[in-house]
């Protein structure tokens, strides 16, 4: 084959040069689908790419709930309204006298043990050296609103921050968790919150904020995990973004989440942990190149 004359080079270096200096396109992501991709990325997949509805949550619980004739919520729904309870909550009017808050009226057509759930998370958090925190600080704001980029690229985390309080020992966020977890493993699944309150840390120094503490409160327990940065929580971020543009959206075994995944009969992987759970439970997802496998 005859090597390429001088006019063809140039018109091979216009264009490549063309391509390279197309933009990239914005790719936005929330928070929680950033720590949703951590946990599976298949998952992440159904969810923000294919746009598949998860079963186990809805935009309105209640009228979901009404819709689907279903008498419990689920565990994703009934964290929803906890946070919409939680974000409404006086804690300095109600600190010491917890018993003056009642739930609200448009809760009160929920099954009993949802409304009694609820009603446990709001007493447990008002009594908590957490709440005596939030009922003393000087200003205490909810469902605070952020968007951060990340790197060079087009790359945007947006999302809210549960609580945002500001008192003598500085700004403090809290995210509250209504996580299913056992006493013993409450640390280690702490830890996988990491870039997601690396990512709350960091709006906040984009506002010009002091750095703030960032606390975990595990409601069906009545924990509070402190979790401080790590020097890799940047790298993680960045490595997320990088992975949905690459489109490693599989992973290559079963995982923890597998056998209470929504999506479990649509997975391979769900399949195999389902009738074995403790030989996988502790197994972490591993991104792979997402492939079409028609499972």
């Amino acid at each position: 084959m005859p090597a390429p004359d001088a006019d063809t080079l140039a018109d091979l270096e216009q264009r490549l040069s063309w391509q390279a200096a197309t933009p990239k396109p914005r790719l936005v992501i929330s928070a929680s689908a950033l720590h949703l991709y951590h946990e599976c990325p298949r998952r992440f997949r159904y969810l923000w790419q294919l746009r598949l509805r998860d079963p186990g949550a809805s935009p309105d619980p209640l009228a979901a709930r009404e819709q689907e004739g279903a008498d419990r919520l689920g565990a994703a729904d009934l964290g929803t309204l906890a946070h919409q309870v939680l974000a409404g909550l006086d804690f300095a009017g109600l600190r010491g006298n917890p018993d003056a808050w009642s739930l609200p009226a448009s809760l009160q057509s929920l099954a009993l043990a949802d409304q009694r759930d609820l009603e446990r998370f709001v007493q447990t958090a008002l009594e908590s050296d957490l709440g005596a925190e939030i009922a003393a600080a000087e200003r205490v704001e909810s469902e605070v609103s952020f968007s951060l980029r990340i790197g060079d690229e087009p790359n945007w985390l947006e999302g809210r921050i549960d609580l945002l309080c500001r008192g003598k020992d500085g700004p403090l966020i809290v995210d509250w968790k209504t996580d299913r977890v056992a006493p013993e493993s409450l640390r280690e699944h702490a830890e996988r919150y990491h870039p997601q309150l690396w990512a709350y840390r960091a709006a906040l120094r984009e506002e010009g904020d002091a750095e703030p503490r960032t606390d975990l409160f595990f409601l069906r327990l009545g924990e509070r995990v402190q979790v401080e940065p790590q020097a890799g929580n940047e790298a993680d971020v960045a490595a997320v973004f990088r992975g949905i543009r690459a489109e490693l959206l599989d992973v290559t075994g079963p995982h923890r989440g597998c056998v209470e995944c929504p999506f479990k009969s649509h997975c391979r992987h769900a399949k195999q942990a389902e009738g074995n759970f403790d030989a996988y439970k502790m197994i972490e997802p591993t991104p792979a190149p997402y492939r079409p496998s028609g499972d």
